[in-house]
């Protein structure tokens, strides 16, 4: 059973301020230091992000702009920390969220929890700034966290040296925090459970988290308190080929994520992780292509029925099978087996 005290989660923190001595980035940073040892806390600042051009929004796309996105699909929650402009939320931080918002509807914010804390010298404490970013990340499809807003205001009379000195305030932020990873272990609760389905089918099911895979991660740069990306190491070779051996062996049975960690010394979470950066896809998705694999060789080679032929692949049913083969295939399993 895992301790959710200590189960480890991945937050990412975004300032949206470009300033040295920014006083949001200087509220990521105290957070950073103060938070639990079980929240891997890594901080983003946006100087790189260029102005958003959609003639350079293409399939390679920005360096930056690509590192931002895979930073935040690899994460488990977003904390963005904003001063407030004019009444509402800096042009730099609004602009970098318009290139990760895409593709539309699909970008690595869709469902990641994400919490907002404000701040500004006035009384407000950017509270216009905050409902103004709420309003973009729910146009973005990122679950937002519940609980009381926070706001700082008379911000820059709670710092002195590296030290924040509101004890009150800092044990409010501390509590968005907190309530981040909960949100975040909860989510993964729920995209991870002991035995994962897809169309009635309990097999391994990891798309909800191929966003939460991708090769980069940050950590903390604590010489120069920026944050730089890190590659997340693949599986080595001789545990790949263990984990595809298995799979090969047991195409026909329901498969967990949790049984395939088993066969490594990696928990779930960077078991997926590794499994993507080694080969591109996750799980799920290599368990679809090589159940798809044999149900061809099986249609072209062997006279059996669709029943017993989707059984044998590990799927649900025959309906089940037609779809997934339709998908991946385009066409059904009886068209494929009548072509010469």
């Amino acid at each position: 059973m895992r301790n959710e005290d200590t189960e480890p989660v991945s937050i990412v923190g975004i300032s949206g301020s470009l300033r040295k001595a920014s006083f949001s980035t200087n509220i990521l940073r105290v957070l950073a230091r103060e938070s639990t040892p079980a929240i891997d806390f890594n901080l983003v600042t946006l100087e790189e992000i260029p102005l958003y051009n959609e003639d350079l929004d293409r399939e390679h796309g920005i360096p930056a702009v690509n590192t931002l996105k895979q930073l935040i699909s690899s994460c488990d929650g977003i904390l963005i920390s904003t001063p407030e402009y004019n009444h509402g939320i800096p042009r730099v931080l609004k602009n970098a969220l318009d290139w990760v918002s895409r593709p539309a509807f699909e970008s690595c914010f869709k469902n990641k929890p994400v919490s907002i804390i404000s701040c500004s010298k006035a009384f407000t404490g950017g509270v216009r700034a905050q409902h103004q970013l709420r309003e973009t990340l729910v146009s973005m499809h990122a679950q937002l966290v519940m609980g009381p807003e926070v706001v700082v205001g008379g911000v820059h009379q709670n710092f002195r040296d590296e030290s924040y000195t509101d004890e009150a305030g800092l044990a409010l932020m501390l509590k968005v925090l907190n309530r981040l990873r909960d949100k975040a272990l909860c989510q993964l609760k729920q995209m991870e459970p002991e035995m994962l389905t897809d169309g009635g089918t309990r097999i391994i099911y990891a798309d909800s988290l191929a966003q939460a895979t991708a090769v980069h991660d940050l950590s903390l740069n604590d010489n120069h308190d920026q944050a730089r990306a890190k590659p997340i190491s693949p599986l080595p070779q001789a545990v790949l080929q263990r984990v595809k051996e298995y799979i090969e062996e047991h195409l026909h049975d329901k498969l967990s994520l949790n049984e395939l960690a088993r066969k490594t010394p990696y928990s779930r979470a960077h078991f997926l992780r590794m499994f993507r950066a080694a080969t591109g896809t996750t799980p799920h998705q290599y368990l679809t292509e090589r159940r798809i694999e044999q149900a061809k060789r099986i249609l072209q080679e062997e006279e059996i029925s669709l029943i017993d032929t989707a059984s044998r692949c590990g799927f649900s049913n025959q309906s089940h099978m037609t779809r997934v083969f339709r998908e991946q295939v385009g066409l059904p399993p009886s068209a494929f087996r009548r072509r010469p």
